[in-house]
């Protein structure tokens, strides 16, 4: 219950930055079941008339199905593909805001993403409800390397939040030989968590590791696993 209490904050708080940036009057809020409805439920808070939940109607899941993110690489793709069920007539002419509780490697963003514009979305809004991954979980899930995380792979520690934000739009917008489709351009946003609300919600006690790269005091990375980091440790 405390951890959907702070999801339901962080989405509050994701609103307020939507809000600031704009919303098309009528967008559809649909949460990736399940991992983004608690922030999408927040959200609601923050921006209450100017857009219509949507939960398991343009986008359902189907059951049972693991988390993509800790599936072996060789078998991500076709997970993923046949993880969730669109219902491309309220697809269609639809403003959507996509919820997700994070962006970690960028394949399930990717074709969800590229899976609403090809239904015919008129816009599409991705938003995290954590900020950007940097950095392996050693303490939890040990979700990816380093290299593997989308951002590290467009390189976005080195530009502003807003900068690497559209970036990861233009990314999205790609194929997979790295084409960019040029009707998507422009009709793909992105908006993460900020990480001041993040640590603001939860407080500095707690373990901040995949998102600023910093451990806590007395905590060291296994060697074997040191060794491929690319000395970020």
């Amino acid at each position: 219950e405390e951890t959907a209490a702070y999801r339901h904050e962080w989405g509050s708080r994701v609103g307020q930055r939507l809000r600031e940036k704009g919303i098309p009057q009528g967008a559809h809020v649909v949460p990736v079941p399940a991992s983004g409805v608690s922030y999408a439920r927040g959200m609601m808070e923050a921006v209450p008339g100017d857009v219509v939940y949507d939960e398991q109607n343009m986008l359902r899941k189907l059951e049972p199905s693991d988390r993509t993110f800790i599936t072996p690489e060789k078998e991500r793709d076709a997970a993923i593909k046949g993880k969730y069920i669109l219902d491309r007539e309220k697809i269609e002419g639809s403003d959507v805001i996509l919820v997700d509780d994070s962006i970690v490697r960028g394949n399930t963003a990717k074709r969800l993403v590229s899976s609403m514009l090809e239904c015919g979305a008129t816009t599409v809004h991705l938003v995290s409800g954590v900020p950007p991954i940097a950095d392996p979980c050693y303490l939890g899930i040990d979700f990816a390397t380093h290299d593997e995380l989308i951002y590290n792979q467009l390189h976005g520690d080195s530009m502003p939040i807003e900068e690497y934000e559209r970036t990861l739009a233009l990314w999205l917008c790609e194929d997979e030989n790295g084409a960019v489709n040029e009707q998507w351009v422009g009709r793909v946003q992105v908006t993460y968590q900020t990480e001041d609300d993040y640590r603001q919600v939860l407080g500095e006690e707690w373990c901040y590791h995949c998102i600023d790269g910093e451990l806590p005091e007395g905590v060291e990375v296994p060697v074997e696993i040191r060794s491929n980091r690319n000395d970020r440790i």
